[in-house]
């Protein structure tokens, strides 16, 4: 599959959601593999508009794997992707994510946390909320590594 066609053919598709939020679906086998998504699956995330998912399908596509084949991303992408995750999360409200850090592979493979919160709000139920989307965060993406 040739990446620079992966937004514009039908290997990906665009959906709008009740709310009027945008998610891409991976509808090809290919697609998929190469976006690092199970096939139909929606993206873990939701943009505002259909060219913001469009770009994230692009920095997927072209993101570097590793050797555990974990798409490479920057500790900012994951950064706001934690944050995104946690915006529905009453728990989180004013909690702030401090930057992501790299760190030896755990025995999962991952090689990245998130530093210390900061803010007024519940740090420990808003982790909670967040807990089981950041682990699949952590099996899905890596950062470049240091070590």
């Amino acid at each position: 599959m040739d990446r620079s066609e992966i937004v514009t053919d039908d290997s990906v598709e665009f959906v709008r959601q009740a709310d009027g939020r945008w998610r891409w679906h991976a509808r090809t086998a290919a697609a998929a593999d190469l976006l690092g998504i199970a096939r139909d699956a929606p993206s873990m995330l939701s943009f505002k508009t259909e060219m913001e998912a469009a770009a994230d399908v692009a920095v997927h596509a072209h993101a570097e794997r590793d050797a555990t084949g974990r798409h490479v991303m920057t500790r900012d992408y994951l950064r706001r992707m934690i944050s995104a995750i946690a915006l529905p999360c009453a728990s989180c409200a004013d909690v702030y994510f401090g930057g992501v850090y790299w760190h030896q592979r755990d025995s999962s493979g991952a090689n990245w946390g998130v530093a210390i919160m900061d803010g007024s709000g519940d740090f420990d139920g808003c982790l909670e909320c967040v807990a089981s989307a950041r682990e699949e965060l952590r099996r899905l993406y890596s950062v470049v590594d240091e070590g």
